[in-house]
Formats: C-alpha cells, structure tokens, sequence
C-alpha cells in the first residue's frame, strides 16, 4: 500500500519539481521511492522453513496439521515426512488456507504454497546426530491477492540435535534462495512521462533474480517427564540482498498424547523487525515400521 501512496505522491508533485528546476526535491521523492521499493519487497509473502529434526528411519512416518496466526493472518497447513532408508527422507506440505492482508489494506484468503524436500541425518553419537536438508517451495498462492509470490524459492539447511538426558539442544542454519517479487505493472497512459522514466530507473536498482537470505535458530528444550516437554528459542534472519535483518523469540510445550499422536502449542514473539506475535497449534501422527 505505501508502494502505491508513493507512486501517486511522485505522480503529483514531479511536474511542479521539474519546473521549478527543483533538483532537492526531485532526490527526495525518489529516495522516498526507493524505501517504498524495497519495503514493497520485503513485504513478499512466503512461508518459513524450518530443518526437520525428526531422524526418521526407514518405512517410518509423521503427518503433521498445524495451525498458526494472529490478528493478522491466518493459516493452516499439513505435512507429511517418510524415511526412505536409515539415513535418507523426503518430505512434503502444503498451506491449505492462507489468510492475510493485501496492499490495499482488504483481507483475502485462498490456498498458500507447497513444498518438498529431501533430507539427510546421521548418529554421530549415542547424544549428538547431524542433519542436511533441500527444500523447494512450490509457488501454488495467487499473487492476485498478495497469497504468494508466483515463484519458487531454494533452501539450503543444516542442524545439530544434542541430547544430554532430559536436556536437549537444537541449532540450525538455513540459506534461502528467494525468487525476487515482481512489481505491480503501472497504467503507461497515466503517467507522466519523465515519472515513468523516473519510475524504470527505480526498478533498474532492483534488477535482480535471487535474494539470498540466511535463517539461524538455536532451541533448547527439556523433558519433564515421559510424556511432556517445553522448549524455547531464538531465530535471526538477515536478506543480504535488500541488507535487512529480523529476529524473534518462541517458547512452547509438546505432549505425546500416546506412542503414536502427539499435541504441540507454541508463541512466537516479534523482537527486532517482526511484524507481531503469533500463536501455533499443530497435531502429528507418527507410524513407525
């Protein structure tokens, strides 16, 4: 929405700026563009990825409904992870139903995007295993209706899982191969020659395909009791493309209802550029050999 309110402000003002030969004016406007660019940018709506921890082996499986939202958006999703061999898996989701706000401030929803993977563990030890992990987004959500970006993104993931009796320990590092998001398309007709130049000349700095941006979480957790645990942890993400960086805190509890079904409820907290706290629900299954 900013993105559009700056255009028009641009469209308004240039004519006057261009006569009155006012060059400060002119340097003004467009930085102001410039930050309307990049935050129209980083308001792209993706899911997030996290490395899966599970270390299934083969024949072993879990299906996941979850659930995640507050006041400004909602969604839900299913997964489903299936260990191919002792050390190999694939996996596979879908956000079912997204619901958020688009730039014109109007809440629409619709189905989000999928994904797949294949990853990668090892036992190092009796107490420590080691996880690698690809993960394609699949570009399922309307761009229509700011669902989605319309393009695939790759992700590139790797983890530790430690364990130290009822203590656990859980870092990660994630490098994302984003697929850059499309400005709108602009009526030519309407607008003012020397703005529209103005306004390709813009696009011209953001002439890119790839935004790499990498994800570090670092989650300690600890087991009360045979079938209940809690868990906290921290996550920093930086585009080193448009040089921004976000950061958030989450703490949780996961019950293991039996051998095979499982409850987890969570609370992520917005700590540096995060638009928002959010709550998460999610039910898995799990079928072993």
């Amino acid at each position: 929405m900013k993105f559009y309110l700056v255009i028009i402000f641009v469209i308004f003002l240039s004519p006057a700026l261009i006569a009155q030969g006012n060059g400060n004016g002119r340097n003004r406007i467009r930085a102001a563009a410039e930050d309307a660019a990049k935050e129209y940018l980083l308001n792209a709506s993706r899911p997030e990825y996290d490395v899966n921890t599970d270390l299934l082996s083969a024949k072993e499986m879990t299906a996941n409904i979850s659930f995640s939202g507050n006041s400004d958006y909602t969604t839900f999703s299913v997964d489903a992870d299936y260990g191919l061999s002792r050390s190999f898996f694939i996996s596979a989701g879908l956000d079912v139903f997204n619901s958020q706000y688009n730039l014109k401030d109007v809440r629409k929803s619709g189905i989000g995007d999928g994904f797949i993977s294949l990853g990668y563990h090892k036992d190092v030890s009796d107490n420590f295993s080691l996880v690698g992990q690809i993960i394609a987004k699949i570009p399922l959500a309307t761009t229509k209706n700011n669902l989605g970006t319309g393009k695939p993104d790759l992700h590139l993931g790797a983890a530790q899982i430690s364990n130290f009796g009822s203590f656990g320990l859980e870092t990660s590092v994630l490098l994302g191969l984003l697929s850059r998001l499309d400005f709108p398309a602009l009526n030519d007709s309407a607008v003012f020659t020397p703005v529209q130049r103005a306004i390709d000349s813009l696009k011209g700095a953001y002439d890119y395909n790839i935004e790499p941006a990498i994800t570090i979480d670092i989650s300690p957790s600890i087991n009360l009791s045979d079938n209940f645990s809690i868990y906290a942890g921290m996550s920093f993400n930086r585009n080193m493309r448009l040089n921004y960086n976000t950061a958030s805190g989450y703490a949780g509890l996961n019950y293991n209802v039996s051998d095979a079904i499982s409850l987890n409820g969570g609370f992520n907290a917005g700590i540096l550029n995060y638009t928002g706290n959010s709550f998460n629900l999610s039910f898995s299954y799990y079928k072993s050999k």
